[in-house]
């Protein structure tokens, strides 16, 4: 019995977006910005406030390689040094505070155009 608990907790888990995340700290927003891979992981400048947000995995809160939208990944390949600009939906793992990137997983993303350096 307890297999089939366990087996049902993680059929619920990966049916489980960014916005539904039983990791989440506040109230998911939209942010205009440019996405990119980095050697620390993925990352969104936000142009409005000028802060890094960090991008993690929706179920676990932790870098994995299945955290951007399709419509990102077929615009930026892993190994591409560009940016995408774009309006991404995201939701925090964590509160704002000042010097700090805040976490993050992305629901959706819209407008996306690719910026190569």
């Amino acid at each position: 019995m307890v297999a089939l608990s366990g087996t049902a907790a993680i059929a619920a888990e990966a049916g489980q977006t960014c916005r539904t995340s039983h990791n989440l700290v506040g109230a998911c927003f939209t942010v205009h910005g440019h996405l990119s891979r980095s050697s620390g992981g993925v990352r969104i400048n936000w142009d409005e406030t000028g802060q890094t947000l960090t991008v993690l995995d929706r179920q676990s809160a932790r870098q994995s390689s299945d955290i951007i939208p399709d419509a990102v990944r077929a615009l930026l390949p892993p190994n591409s040094a560009g940016s995408v600009e774009g309006d991404y939906f995201v939701c925090p793992f964590d509160r704002t505070h000042l010097g700090r990137m805040q976490a993050v997983c992305i629901d959706a993303a819209s407008h996306l155009s690719l910026k190569q350096k």
